[in-house]
């Protein structure tokens, strides 16, 4: 809804205030320059922002193409692909970012692990993820329909996304929700995070042991 109603540049800056998530994540880095890529990166809002306020040299991903020309057309971003991640990795096997991001993109996929683990190849090292998913335990504790299958294939709250990034070799510091005001007013049911890749030595690359990317959550 957002994105339709805002899709130009002038009020980009409008979409970061409804959008807590997106803010969120680029106040929590470290710096604000390097490569991003936004898989899932819809009409590329959240990239022109980061592009423009933050100075990354913003990529994207999304395989709706009407999103993915609304990006480059209207926002004027160069590197926005329209394609399935699978697709992308598979022909930009050598890129490595300092920021990879999924928003609202880990329900919809059938092995969120094997998805974390594959991320960990193309993040530089040292490199940070950030992401949101739908909180089950949201504030209104009602049943949001499209939070079950066919629509997100898996449901998500603190526990889980603790448990699932274990798995995937990342280390949980902290998990954010949004302000309450904006979860009653917006209707925002999300928890969302930050990531960093733990840099490995010679030794532990070398015998194949990965001890991991650490997870940084933002509160």
């Amino acid at each position: 809804m957002y994105e339709e109603k805002f899709a130009d540049e002038e009020k980009i800056p409008v979409l970061m205030c409804l959008n807590w998530k997106y803010g969120a994540v680029l106040k929590g880095l470290p710096f604000r320059r390097g490569r991003l890529l936004d898989l899932g990166c819809g009409k590329g809002l959240f990239l022109a922002f980061a592009q423009k306020y933050y100075g990354f040299q913003a990529s994207g991903v999304d395989f709706n193409s009407r999103a993915a020309s609304i990006a480059r057309d209207t926002l004027h971003l160069r590197d926005i692909y329209n394609m399935s991640f699978e697709e992308f990795f598979k022909i930009h096997q050598s890129a490595c970012y300092d920021v990879i991001t999924f928003f609202e993109v880990l329900e919809h996929l059938g092995d969120p692990v094997g998805f974390l683990k594959n991320l960990k190849e193309f993040l530089v090292p040292g490199g940070y993820i950030g992401f949101s998913v739908p909180n089950r335990d949201n504030w209104y504790k009602i049943r949001i329909e499209n939070d079950y299958p066919p629509y997100h294939l898996t449901r998500w709250n603190r526990r889980a996304i603790s448990h699932i990034l274990d798995i995937a070799g990342y280390e949980v510091v902290k998990i954010q929700a949004p302000p309450v005001f904006q979860e009653v007013i917006g209707r925002h049911i999300s928890l969302g995070g930050i990531g960093r890749r733990l840099i490995r030595n010679a030794m532990q690359e070398s015998s194949g042991i990965n001890r991991g990317n650490k997870l940084k959550i933002i509160k």
